[in-house]
């Protein structure tokens, strides 16, 4: 392992990129004066370099290799620009910008193997940016995604959340950070991801089988968060963060500053440290491009669940990944722009330094080889590939004493398998005309079965369950297929989109009973129910609509609009208790009336204001077998907030102030996809589970730092 480190860290300090020696210049201006814009913001994607217009609205990237690139430039107040430009020699490229007044949205998707406009891609994506995530507030960062048309969350309490992309979650959903796949047992219900949240610039969601480019653990989809993109040359900047919310004195600071006071969790409690290198290199080669990412991980979770010893670690899981992705990307050839990769990991995950064991040790190791290319045709856009993988799994027996001086239990059986399996995709947009067009994709993903599914054997602490594994267990496949409609005219914005997908061999968990029809209980000292993992066929189906009214003169008043439904159906079983899948999310409709003011009054700018209403229908379709689950009713919660910028006399920004209010009638609510929600009966109130969080409101306050070298 020392070795595969000295490895990363070399690469590491590379060269970023080997430059050619072109040039990139311009000017930008406003479309309707002519007069030069000042500081826009010029970025290309796939090169990852950006510069800013000077005084005089001119602006220049030198040392450019040569190739066709997608240019993006950006201006607080204007639409964002985007064009397609072939850098050969000293090229010109002068843009004009569009006055805008509602907030920016991010139209570049890199996600994808070149950087491609979201309007031409087919694949179902949604872009949460960062405006949304500063106006916005929860307790931590899949709590503020989750507000979005399509996405849910499994909770574990206000610190815990884990996403779910159209009723898929847990290993069916791939977390990626900075092109890193995020590795910290995503398996547990009670293992949320390890980010940190003031770092995102913005995230975007990958609805449906991602295995194309990730391979397996994409059957769901990707939560793809990216950083903040790079400065211009010869400029730093940065921001000290601070958010406090009122309910249970929740903060977060973040920025180079000593955090004054803190809490003492009790028990119990987890303790976890994520530690994450890595390596993120392009390489020219000629007219071509090769991408190296190389990333290395250690996860180390600690869970204290005795109270009379609350020094002593129960769970202790000690989970080192070593990540790779290379990419060879060929220049555009007859207007096909290929690439070809693999890309896979190297996982070891030690499980032998506390005394309660839910899993085996084990050693993963996987490989994708896959193709990906997309060709414009004027109106049409298509775009797809195939992919090989190969998944190979080896976990330890283990065996122990129950009883000290006692002949040891077997607690573990060895497990060697072998999972291998191909996926694909192919789609299409029609850009009908500049306000309408259509998306229609179909793709076929896979997933291996995960360690816990395979040989899980122990209390999982705060799920109030006994899991036990089932290792003849096959792997997941699925064919999804979407078709989604976008309209955008001056006044109103409509998306439209629909999915069905069907998996063969869809694995879950289900409560197990007794002879006498009643729980499994295998510890009466601690009686907690038994669940074992089976598999069956089932079917997916729903979609999302989204409505953003912007009526033109009133430019400040923004309504927006979102719906979102899943069905989950066992197609290996109709009878009636068994006949749903569990932990599918309620339908929801958000709603949102939002007044803003970018030009603001005197040295208040971007002053905002606005109202939100969200309402979780009532879920009733659910596993009721052996009463694994629960009908959840109803719910509506009202949000508030508002937020300005305060600038000097010379237009710098000083700092943001932002308040928000959730739930701000303090209802009592249960959701259904919350963990805590089947916690036993509270004797004092004779109410089954722990309820969300009730009223919160939060404060931001951002002060930008920049220094010019």
């Amino acid at each position: 392992m020392i070795h595969k480190i000295r490895l990363i860290l070399i690469l590491t300090a590379f060269p970023a990129l080997l430059w050619g020696q072109n040039t990139l210049s311009g000017k930008i201006a406003d479309s309707k004066t002519n007069e030069a814009i000042i500081g826009a913001i010029i970025y290309i994607p796939d090169l990852k370099r950006s510069t800013s217009s000077d005084l005089e609205g001119n602006y220049q990237i030198t040392n450019m290799p040569t190739g066709k690139y997608l240019v993006e430039v950006r201006m607080a107040g204007y639409a964002v620009k985007n064009t397609t430009t072939n850098v050969n020699g000293n090229t010109v490229l002068n843009v004009l910008l569009e006055e805008a007044h509602l907030e920016t949205k991010e139209v570049i998707v890199t996600g994808v193997s070149h950087a491609t406009e979201l309007r031409q891609s087919p694949v179902a994506i949604k872009i949460v940016a960062k405006e949304f995530l500063t106006t916005n507030s929860g307790t931590n960062i899949i709590d503020m995604v989750a507000k979005n048309p399509g996405i849910s969350q499994i909770q574990t309490g206000a610190g815990i959340g884990k996403p779910v992309i159209r009723g898929l979650g847990y290993n069916r959903v791939i977390t990626m950070f900075d092109g890193i796949r995020q590795e910290g047992q995503q398996w547990g219900d009670e293992h949320g991801i390890e980010l940190d949240e003031y770092a995102i610039d913005r995230i975007e969601i990958l609805k449906g089988p991602a295995s194309l480019m990730y391979g397996s653990d994409g059957i769901g989809g990707v939560l793809n968060f990216l950083p903040p993109k790079p400065m211009a040359e010869g400029k730093i900047r940065g921001n000290l963060y601070q958010n406090f919310q009122s309910n249970n004195n929740l903060y977060g600071i973040s920025g180079d500053v000593e955090e004054l006071n803190g809490y003492s969790l009790s028990v119990p409690r987890q303790h976890i440290t994520h530690l994450r290198l890595s390596s993120n290199n392009n390489f020219i080669l000629g007219r071509d491009r090769l991408s190296v990412i190389l990333g290395y991980q250690q996860n180390l979770r600690r869970e204290i669940a005795d109270a009379l010893n609350p020094n002593e670690v129960g769970l202790y899981l000690h989970l080192t990944t070593v990540t790779y992705d290379v990419k060879y990307l060929l220049h555009e050839m007859a207007g096909w722009n290929t690439s070809i990769g693999i890309n896979g990991m190297y996982q070891i995950n030690n499980i032998n330094k506390g005394k309660e064991f839910l899993i085996p040790a084990y050693n993963l190791f996987d490989a994708g080889l896959f193709v990906y290319s997309a060709k414009n045709f004027g109106n049409l856009n298509i775009s797809g590939g195939l992919r090989c993988d190969t998944r190979i799994l080896n976990s330890k027996a283990l065996y122990y004493n129950v009883i000290p001086d006692s002949s040891p239990v077997e607690r573990f059986l060895p497990i060697n398998r072998q999972f291998q399996n191909i996926s694909g995709s192919a789609g299409a947009t029609y850009i009908f005309s500049e306000m309408l067009m259509m998306k229609a994709n179909i793709s076929r993903g896979y997933r291996a079965p995960n360690i816990a599914e395979l040989s899980a054997n122990g209390v999982h602490e705060g799920t109030f369950r006994y899991e036990t594994g089932n290792q003849s267990l096959k792997s997941e496949t699925s064919l999804q297929e979407d078709l989604g409609l976008d309209f955008n005219s001056q006044h109103v914005s409509l998306g439209v989109s629909v999915f069905n997908n069907s998996i063969a061999n869809y694995i879950y968990s289900k409560k197990v009973q007794n002879h006498l029809g009643k729980d499994s209980i295998l510890n009466p000292s601690n009686p907690v129910s038994l669940y074992h993992f089976v598999q069956g066929n089932a079917q997916l189906y729903g979609g999302e609509i989204e409505m953003d009214i912007h009526p033109h003169p009133l430019d400040w008043l923004h309504i927006e609009n979102a719906f979102s439904t899943v069905y989950g159906l066992n197609k290996s079983n109709t009878a009636d208790s068994n006949k749903y899948l569990p932990n599918i999310p309620a339908a929801k409709y958000r709603g949102e009336l939002k007044a803003q003011f970018n030009k603001g009054f005197s040295v208040f700018k971007n002053c905002y204001a606005k109202v939100e209403m969200e309402s979780y229908f009532n879920q009733d379709k659910i596993l009721r077998e052996a009463n694994t689950e629960t009908v959840t009713p109803a719910y509506t919660l009202f949000n508030a907030g508002l937020g300005t910028d305060v600038v000097s006399k010379k237009g710098t920004t000083l700092c943001s102030f932002h308040i928000t209010g959730n739930n701000i009638t303090d209802v009592a609510y249960q959701n259904h996809l919350s963990r805590l929600k089947y916690a036993p009966e509270n004797i004092a109130t004779g109410k089954t589970g722990i309820y969300n969080m009730g009223r919160n409101f939060s404060l931001k306050l951002i002060i930008p730092i920049g220094i010019k070298i």
